[in-house]
């Protein structure tokens, strides 16, 4: 029983998991194309095999738009290109310059100089979504295609955005209570410490 339960590939959670990492997948790479036009600074290893997958589905996105130019799709992907050589080049500098980065930083938003009095997190998790949904549904009206590929990045860079939040969030609470259980350790410590010198 116990065999045949290991061949369905786990148990339900398993699958769970699994299917929530695909997803997660699927929406760093949609929301690729918009991180790399609206972000400075990334980490130098930031950018790794979504990216890829990236440059080769924005290509591919003209396939559920049939009948349509890809004029402006095509060049948009060349920015896009252009925009991964330039976050390239800056992590680059930033490594020899001999900047302190988490090597998998996901960026400074450009639109920050806009915005002074929100948080990198709400300018991330809020306005760059929503810029792309207002670029995607104006471009639409002109563009079906690259009009619509802008509106999926927005909505996969919500989803992103989002679960980052709670998993930083989930490990600054693990963090905190680590720090508690140790404050209440040492504690104990040193009442063991002063007992035993009366």
């Amino acid at each position: 029983m116990q065999d045949n339960h290991m061949q369905g590939g786990g148990g339900p959670i398993q699958k769970a998991q699994q299917a929530a990492h695909i997803v997660l997948f699927v929406a760093r790479v949609l929301a690729t194309p918009l991180e790399v036009g609206l972000r400075n600074g990334f980490g130098p290893r930031y950018f790794g095999f979504q990216a890829l997958v990236a440059v080769i589905v924005v290509p591919l996105w003209m396939a559920l738009w049939p009948g349509h130019s890809a004029a402006l799709l095509n060049g948009f992907w060349i920015l896009m290109l252009i925009m991964f050589l330039r976050a390239r080049i800056q992590s680059m500098r930033m490594v020899a310059k001999g900047d302190i980065v988490h090597t998998r930083f996901n960026g400074t938003p450009i639109l920050g100089r806009y915005f002074k009095r929100m948080s990198e997190a709400k300018i991330k998790a809020m306005c760059e979504p929503g810029f792309g949904l207002l670029a995607g549904g104006l471009i639409s009206q002109v563009d079906k295609p690259l009009g619509s590929l802008l509106i999926a990045s927005a909505f996969a860079l919500f989803i992103v955005q989002a679960t980052m939040q709670s998993a930083e969030h989930a490990r600054a609470s693990e963090l905190n209570d680590a720090l508690i259980e140790q404050q209440s350790l040492s504690e104990r410590f040193r009442a063991m410490q002063r007992d035993r010198m009366r």
